[in-house]
């Protein structure tokens, strides 16, 4: 039995070594053949980024774009693998604007395409195209002019708005279709409380997101950014006379008191310019079923604010 096995072998042998020569020879012919620099189209994948997505719907655009690569096998079997699985963005920004969307020239696409796929250097790559096309339609869109609504902002003591709030941007653009747009009639902030610090500085603030009712509308932005003056107040006060208004000429009032205590809120550097002469509190009688007189502040600079009037009310009597 054992110098069977032998005499097998030894038949074999030579068809051993000549299927290793055979292998080697494949071997070494295809590492000869992928090292040789030859020709390869590649078809790539790209992907749009950067487009303002609520604003435009892309109805076409060339998803893949075949390019011829000069380089060796094992480069382009690299290329292969990776490419498979991945996507090559493309920015919109670097697009040139045409009448039906934007268009990358193929010449200003390659660069990125080396730089992503991290081919090297000695790679030549040229498009089997000449540009990229996007096809893009705008949707519909409405303006809106963004309200506050329950939003409170809380200021450190003897701080507190010192001008105009300033709301940025002015104007949302809501997109969409015509039928969905007609149903929305403003736009809004979400509930908030605002805790502002001693110095003038923005916030943002979330919209209230009421595009989520439908499935087609998208907004230009979903958040707003208000800009708040701050300025530090000081308490300043006055004692001033009371003016009576009356319709009834005919009628002689008094009223008592005819004076009331001003508290004033004034910012620091308007502290010294504020004067009694800059104010006027009025009490208004229309007719004899009035209980009382409710006093009101007519005149004071826009630069200050009424904190505290004493008292709110006055009696009257009518003097015949």
């Amino acid at each position: 039995m054992t110098q069977q096995n032998t005499t097998i072998r030894q038949r074999i042998r030579p068809y051993r070594t000549m299927f290793t020569i055979l292998i080697v020879t494949v071997l070494v012919w295809c590492i000869w053949v992928m090292s040789e620099p030859r020709s390869y189209d590649v078809p790539v994948k790209m992907r749009i980024e950067g487009l303002d997505t609520a604003r435009y719907v892309v109805t076409n655009y060339d998803s893949i774009i075949n390019i011829e690569v000069q380089s060796d096998g094992f480069v382009a079997a690299s290329l292969h693998f990776k490419l498979k699985h991945n996507e090559v963005p493309v920015f919109v920004q670097n697009a040139k604007s045409t009448s039906y969307g934007y268009a990358f020239g193929i010449s200003d696409v390659v660069p990125v395409l080396k730089k992503e796929l991290t081919l090297p250097i000695q790679t030549s790559v040229r498009g089997r195209q000449d540009s990229l096309r996007i096809t893009l339609e705008e949707r519909s869109k409405k303006p809106f002019i963004p309200q506050l609504r329950d939003v409170q902002f809380s200021f450190a003591n003897h701080y507190g708005l010192n001008g105009n709030p300033i709301i940025i941007p002015d104007t949302v653009w809501l997109y969409g279709s015509e039928q969905s747009l007609a149903r929305i009639e403003a736009l809004y902030t979400s509930p908030a409380v605002v805790t502002v610090s001693d110095t003038t500085a923005s916030y943002e603030l979330p919209l209230s997101p009421v595009w989520e009712e439908y499935l087609d509308v998208r907004p230009s932005v979903e958040k707003i950014s208000i800009y708040v003056p701050v300025g530090q107040f000081s308490e300043k006060t006055f004692e001033i006379p009371l003016k009576l208004i009356q319709k009834e000429t005919n009628v002689n009032i008094r009223i008592y008191p005819d004076r009331v205590k001003v508290k004033m809120l004034v910012e620091k550097n308007d502290y010294r310019r504020l004067s009694i002469e800059d104010l006027t509190a009025e009490v208004r009688y229309e007719n004899q079923h009035q209980p009382h007189l409710q006093v009101i502040m007519s005149r004071f600079p826009e630069y200050a604010r009424v904190k505290q009037i004493d008292p709110q009310i006055v009696e009257y009597v009518i003097i015949k």
